[in-house]
């Protein structure tokens, strides 16, 4: 389907999605409905709906709408809000500056997600920088950058030829000022290490929870072998945090609650994509029995 018209403030005409056990995630112009439990996945609307790629996937937990920041090669990156059936909007005042213009390439949002307190945290370079969007209605500042920074990672992460790769966040209920990330780390020889961090929203400053020894993705049904690429991320209420690996397309699911070097496992194959992301309603029913 095609764009809705712009709206002039937060109001929107777009079907709202339901808070349910579903993920969404996007790849370049496409959106696909998940069952993470299963793997079993469908398109939302038509294949390339969205007139440039998306990425940094977040839903909105006051509006129920889906939001990503679209960009077109070199041009500044934009915020989008996605409703169901393939429908989108343009956000008033959402260009993202961060993403620079021009070349060599912009600096493009690849990690998404949007707190309690609708603030939509963007993030860049692995994680290394990060951008803040005003997402609440009821603000002067709707749809606006109102701050943005280095995350720390520098002083978090290996010797350069080794950082932590992060591709995508998620906040968790019941955690406030962090936002977890499953992050790859590549060793050389193609072996690669898992980790699971948090970054503190307040401090601006990355902890390490755990180290996942050797976890890469596995090889999917696709007959590829993951990197540790985990490009896809999702929140639930009963302490999960859920990810895809970009290459094999495996899903996995991470305990952030009892955190040890083997609370994690193998959920379902889901659909592999170098340029996704994720999103879910995370205070929405399990995602499996």
């Amino acid at each position: 389907m095609s764009s809705i018209s712009p709206t002039p403030s937060a109001l929107s005409r777009l079907n709202k999605f339901p808070c349910n056990e579903l993920a969404y995630e996007s790849q370049t112009q496409s959106l696909y409905q998940i069952n993470l439990y299963t793997g079993a996945y469908s398109l939302v609307g038509t294949a390339n709906f969205l007139p440039d790629a998306v990425n940094a996937l977040a839903y909105h937990p006051g509006d129920n709408y889906l939001y990503a920041v679209a960009q077109r090669s070199n041009a500044y990156g934009y915020i989008v809000r996605i409703g169901t059936n393939g429908t989108f909007e343009t956000v008033p005042g959402g260009v993202i500056i961060q993403t620079g213009i021009g070349n060599p390439v912009p600096n493009s949002m690849t990690s998404g997600t949007i707190d309690s307190n609708l603030i939509y945290w963007l993030a860049a370079a692995n994680g290394f920088n990060y951008v803040m969007v005003d997402l609440n209605p009821g603000s002067s500042t709707y749809g606006t950058v109102i701050g943005n920074g280095t995350t720390g990672m520098e002083l978090a992460a290996p010797p350069q030829s080794q950082y932590y790769q992060v591709n995508d966040w998620a906040v968790l209920g019941g955690y406030t000022e962090r936002i977890y990330a499953v992050a790859g780390q590549p060793l050389g020889n193609n072996a690669y290490d898992t980790h699971l961090l948090y970054w503190n929203t307040t401090s601006k400053a990355w902890s390490k929870l755990q180290t996942y020894s050797g976890l890469y993705g596995d090889t999917g049904t696709n007959g590829v072998a993951g990197k540790a690429s985990w490009g896809a991320m999702y929140s639930t209420a009963d302490g999960y945090i859920y990810a895809t690996e970009n290459w094999s397309g495996r899903i996995f699911k991470f305990n952030v609650v009892n955190v040890t070097s083997s609370a994690y496992s193998f959920v379902s194959q889901g659909p592999a994509g170098l340029t996704n992301d994720g999103a879910r309603c995370s205070s929405g029913p399990p995602v499996g029995p």
